[in-house]
């Protein structure tokens, strides 16, 4: 069979899959070449919160997945100034952008699905720059 990619082809020398667990549940953790530029990846993370249910041999519900994306960003202040986006991709073909997102590296981007996806309110805390109770020099002791 005649291969159908082209020049424009994602080379696959910095592309690797990885079968993990995040916060318990089964991942996919995809670790893509560097981005040439927005809204290029660098990490995707597919990551299944609730396995699919099944009743003898029907399925009942499917499984709920969660596509999570480290991508990219540019400011529009600063000419060179880049930064990373943490997104998300919904099953309804939203893409829904949650900000600045964690230094590209695999472990960060792996802290910052696992508090998005199970500890939404550790990192709502963390984008407000609010801390836990005793961590600030204001709260009483």
């Amino acid at each position: 069979m005649e291969s159908v990619a082209g020049a424009n082809a994602l080379p696959n020398d910095d592309l690797t899959v990885e079968v993990t667990a995040m916060a318990g549940h089964p991942a996919i953790l995809i670790n893509l070449p560097p981005p040439k530029g927005p809204p290029e990846a660098y990490f995707v993370a597919i990551v299944m919160t609730k396995p699919p249910r099944r009743h003898w041999l029907f399925w009942q519900s499917p499984p709920s997945i969660r596509y999570v994306t480290l991508e990219l960003g540019v400011s529009f202040f600063s000419k060179d100034a880049t930064h990373t986006v943490l997104c998300e991709w919904k099953g309804t073909g939203s893409h829904v952008n949650y900000g600045r997102g964690p230094a590209p590296n695999q472990a960060a981007f792996v802290e910052a699905v696992s508090d998005l996806v199970f500890r939404p309110l550790k990192m709502l805390e963390s984008r407000l720059g609010l801390r836990a109770k005793g961590e600030d020099s204001t709260d009483p002791k």
